[in-house]
């Protein structure tokens, strides 16, 4: 029987290398039921569907931690510098952002593809623009408004100029939050503004509101239907439905607008992806039930 004073040591011992390998193993857990996912804006519908990814899976494979950002590209750079495992975005600036947006150490499993977003051209009616033509035929002086430099909208204006040089004569700035209603209703007030949201979501609803003087106008490009990327189309040419909104549809725009709709997608980074097999699985059927419960 070994002493009392060397018992105690012995037992502090066994409970000090018990602590040492139990460690990994609890470390291990909380990074494998646990996920960060990049979201994007309180009011659009990334960060809604984020929420009910998290829903669906709150009793089951895992926690779902819902981060807000500026939107696609915001979500992609917090992806590539790991401070986020999973992202929603938009196709074009997933795709184009290797050579566009200074994402080339992105490193993603396939990603799931989720519902069609749509760009929304809206003009003041006052600035005689009822066309996207009309601004290439007539771009001096002409100012279009996008959302944020972290927005899948600025990804869009900015890929839609790469892909069409005409475009570059447009004068464009990115102005994010509430900047945007104030930036085409005061004085020194921008002609347009271009958007990319699904169709009704509620930012959309809100700068239909705020502005009543916007109106949707056709974006008629036919050229982007050459682009590609591995999936198929960057850009696909789509209509947003006549009596999608009341306000920005009416007048002259009251009928069904030509435009150009882009792929949303759930975006997985490859390191967490291949850490966490079970839940990865889950989250892509997870995603993908929803959007087909979605497209009914």
């Amino acid at each position: 029987m070994l002493p009392c004073g060397q018992a105690f040591r012995l037992i502090g011992l066994l409970a000090f290398l018990a602590l040492i390998l139990l460690a990994p193993t609890g470390l291990k857990a909380d990074q494998e039921d646990s996920l960060r996912l990049c979201a994007g804006q309180p009011d659009g519908w990334y960060h809604d569907f984020a929420l009910q990814l998290q829903e669906a899976l709150s009793g089951g494979a895992g926690r779902i931690s819902v981060i807000p950002t500026e939107g696609t590209l915001d979500n992609l750079n917090r992806l590539r510098d790991g401070l986020c495992d999973a992202a929603l975005s938009q196709g074009d600036a997933l795709f184009l952002g290797q050579s566009t947006f200074g994402l080339g150490r992105l490193k993603v499993e396939v990603p799931v593809p989720l519902q069609r977003e749509y760009l929304h051209l809206m003009c003041r009616t006052d600035s005689g623009i009822k066309s996207f033509q009309d601004l290439l035929r007539r771009p001096e002086g002409r100012r279009v408004v996008t959302a944020g430099p972290g927005s899948g909208s600025f990804a869009t204006w900015r890929a839609l100029s790469l892909l069409e040089d005409r475009m570059k004569r447009i004068r464009s700035e990115a102005v994010g939050g509430d900047g945007l209603a104030a930036s085409l209703t005061g004085e020194d007030r921008d002609d347009c503004v271009a958007l990319v949201a699904r169709v009704g979501t509620e930012f959309i609803l809100q700068l239909e509101r705020d502005v009543p003087q916007l109106r949707l106008v056709p974006f008629d490009l036919l050229s982007l239907n050459d682009a590609e990327d591995v999936y198929g189309r960057i850009f696909t040419s789509r209509q947003i439905a006549r009596g999608s909104y009341s306000a920005l549809q009416s007048g002259f725009a009251d009928r069904a607008i030509e435009t150009v709709a882009v792929q949303a997608y759930l975006v997985i980074g490859k390191q967490w992806g291949r850490s966490n097999r079970a839940f990865a699985l889950a989250l892509r059927q997870a995603a993908a039930k929803l959007t087909r419960e979605a497209a009914q």
